[in-house]
């Protein structure tokens, strides 16, 4: 939410101008994609560490690819069981989640996603949402 968002942006500008510990700032950020990806453009913003921003990046990455293996298995869920909508909205979250991923895990030197694994996820998806919609369209 706003408050939240303003909070948080509160919080980091009051780290930049007094800590400007990164360790600290891991320590009390959650565990969050959106908080993690807000993180970074603050550190972007503010020209500070590109490697720290790189590896929140990454680090999101990876929760989003989490949850997108997550939607493709409630997908396959719902699909077994006829529920075709509900399966097509979870494979088409699954694909949306594998495009936000820019892999920058290879400029951290981190392997967090394995890139057979991101290639084989997103070819099931996408064959699963044409099978949801092939068995929509009868």
């Amino acid at each position: 939410s706003g408050k939240e968002r303003e909070k948080l942006q509160n919080l980091m500008q009051i780290w930049d101008l007094n800590v400007k510990d990164y360790a600290v700032m891991e320590k009390i950020l959650p565990e969050d994609v959106t908080i993690y990806r807000f993180y970074a453009r603050f550190l972007g913003e503010k020209s500070l560490s590109l490697e720290k921003r790189q590896e929140m990046l990454a680090r999101a990455e990876f929760m989003e690819f989490e949850r997108a293996k997550k939607e493709y298995h409630a997908g396959e869920n719902d699909f077994l069981y006829f529920r075709l909508k509900e399966a097509l909205t979870h494979f088409k979250s699954c694909v949306n989640a594998l495009d936000r991923i820019n892999f920058y895990q290879s400029l951290v030197h981190q392997t967090l996603i394995g890139s057979s694994e991101f290639i084989e996820l997103r070819k099931s998806t996408v064959l699963n949402l044409a099978k949801c919609q092939i068995e929509m369209a009868e």
